[in-house]
């Protein structure tokens, strides 16, 4: 099933551009199904629901992919037989691996995902049990499990805190723990794949989103019957995003005493006695934080590191031990540049939500995220002036809180340039052409990765045409495929849109005409009505029958 919910007219048609030969081609005796939803009501929640409902009950499981996921057959089968194996099994999440990263950013994804993940994902499995998470993919879920339990709420209120559950997959989980079924995190379940975002901006769109949905559970983690590690999802999903407010008050307290340093004179006599109170700084302790700090930071990345050095095989793929250490520190390098960004950026979407602010829901970039510099200057301009005055204001004080802040002021006073360095393919293969941050699958790909290479190849003539809706009226096959596809009966309320794509019909004298002056509202009211798609005939070619019976009139 190929649950399309996009609401662009273009992809629409590029779906059905790819799906249509499909049927004519399969050899496969394996039947494939194209549904568009019209109304995308809930999302991505509201699509795979609407299957539950329409079709979910011919199926005992159901494996759900996004639309950058890829599995092996055997990953597949090896899900299929363990759910078989295990009746109290209600959901499986396998751990996907990055590929297709041609992008500085996606590319540092690629390779902390690949090295420092398997061992991370182990300690998850450790504590969750039976008791993991989902990520909304790449995951295989018991239909009938998830029909008797996951039904979501509409929360009360008005977005971004009411309304319809936007992170969806970590309460869909909770809600299949409490009906008494596992659900279990497989890290050893090999050859499943998903795709990174490509750019900085790219990821600061997905956390606006997500920061809102994980707020949203808030609603939730009081709920009756939740077992406790479920709770503990929650409240770490809640937690990732308010760790920004609590780094940007630590920020705050520490300048504020740095201010009270300077300019509040100390009391050496403030009792009555003949000894001075002298200020106490404990360097001790404040070098002991220090060094927590980082070794929570870095100890995931030094444990992937060794433990990829320790698995020679493994350790090859990466390029040899060489290679992997330059990996792993230049990866430590650039991240340190983009955490202070990602923190910042964090704090703010916080901000934004607490204000009531509704992120609406929009989609993962597909392209390379090559922004231009006026994008990210204006995705940025907030990042600058925060390190600038950060850093002068360090220097006022001290020059040594200057240097000790420099961390920090560095990333944000450049977070510009460095946002334009993130995306762009031309940028990110750069490094590549020196063998850098090139994981296992881009050195050696298995035979899925090299299949979808090469399928992707064949379909880009399709994305470089300029007026995807002639296509219907060039393929009359494809046409009437599309036509069959569109209820008879139709909403008779008066829609703008639908009268506005009329007139444009009635009045172009061409389908190049049509498609110039048409918006994407217009254009998707086409698509989606049967009365409007059927005057598109009158741009189709006359066939030879056609034209002949037209000259016997005469």
């Amino acid at each position: 099933f190929i649950l399309s919910d996009t609401n662009r007219a273009e992809n629409s048609i590029r779906e059905k551009q790819a799906f249509h030969p499909i049927l004519n081609n399969d050899q496969t005796g394996c039947p494939i199904y194209y549904r568009r939803r019209f109304n995308n009501a809930e999302r991505k929640a509201g699509n795979v629901s609407d299957w539950v409902t329409r079709f979910g009950a011919k199926y005992e499981c159901m494996i759900v992919l996004d639309a950058d996921s890829l599995m092996s057959a055997e990953c597949l089968m090896s899900m299929a037989r363990r759910m078989a194996a295990e009746p109290t099994l209600g959901l499986i999440q396998t751990l996907p691996t990055i590929i297709r990263a041609d992008t500085l950013y996606s590319r540092i994804q690629q390779f902390a995902n690949q090295c420092f993940g398997p061992i991370y994902a182990a300690g998850l499995t450790t504590w969750h049990g039976n008791a993991s998470n989902f990520w909304g993919h790449n995951a295989i879920i018991r239909t009938r499990a998830f029909a008797e339990a996951c039904g979501l709420p509409i929360l009360p209120g008005k977005a971004p805190f009411g309304g319809h559950v936007m992170s969806h997959d970590f309460i869909e989980a909770a809600l299949l723990r409490r009906a008494g079924w596992g659900v279990r995190f497989d890290t050893d379940l090999q050859a499943s794949y998903e795709e990174a975002p490509p750019s900085l901006i790219d990821v600061m769109v997905r956390d606006r989103r997500w920061c809102q949905g994980n707020l949203q559970h808030k609603a939730f983690v009081s709920a009756k019957g939740l077992h406790f590690v479920s709770r503990m999802h929650l409240m770490t999903g809640i937690f990732s995003y308010f760790s920004a407010v609590f780094w940007f008050a630590l920020i705050a307290v520490g300048f504020a005493l740095a201010v009270q340093a300077h300019f509040v004179r100390p009391e050496y006599f403030n009792n009555l006695s003949l000894f001075p109170t002298w200020p106490v700084f404990d360097f001790e302790k404040a070098r002991s934080l220090f060094v927590v700090s980082m070794a929570l930071v870095l100890a995931p990345k030094f444990y992937g590191w060794v433990n990829t050095m320790l698995h020679w095989r493994v350790c090859r793929q990466f390029g040899g031990p060489i290679m992997l250490t330059l990996d792993t520190l230049l990866e430590v390098l650039i991240s340190a540049l983009y955490a202070p960004i990602l923190m910042f950026s964090q704090f703010l979407v916080v901000v934004d939500v607490l204000k009531g602010r509704d992120s609406g829901w929009k989609p993962q970039s597909r392209d390379d995220g090559a922004n231009r510099w006026p994008e990210a200057a204006r995705a940025h301009i907030y990042h600058t002036l925060f390190g600038m005055l950060l850093a002068a204001s360090a220097y006022f004080l001290s020059p040594q809180l200057f240097y000790w802040s420099l961390p920090i002021s560095f990333g944000l006073i450049f977070s510009i340039p460095l946002s334009w360095l993130s995306g762009g393919s031309k940028r990110g293969n750069v490094l590549a052409r020196f063998g850098l941050l090139k994981g296992p699958e881009e050195r050696r790909p298995s035979k899925i990765v090299n299949l979808l290479e090469q399928h992707i190849a064949r379909l880009e003539h399709h994305a470089s045409r300029s007026n995807t809706l002639k296509d219907y009226v060039d393929n009359r096959e494809f046409y009437h495929w599309h036509l069959a596809q569109l209820p008879e009966l139709e909403n008779k309320q008066l829609d703008r849109h639908k009268v506005c794509a009329a007139w444009q019909i009635e009045h172009s004298e061409s389908i190049d005409a049509l498609y110039e002056h048409l918006n994407e509202q217009e254009l998707l009211s086409i698509l989606k009505h049967r009365s409007l798609f059927l005057r598109l005939q009158k741009f189709l070619p006359e066939t030879s029958d056609n034209a002949h019976h037209g000259s016997a009139i005469a």
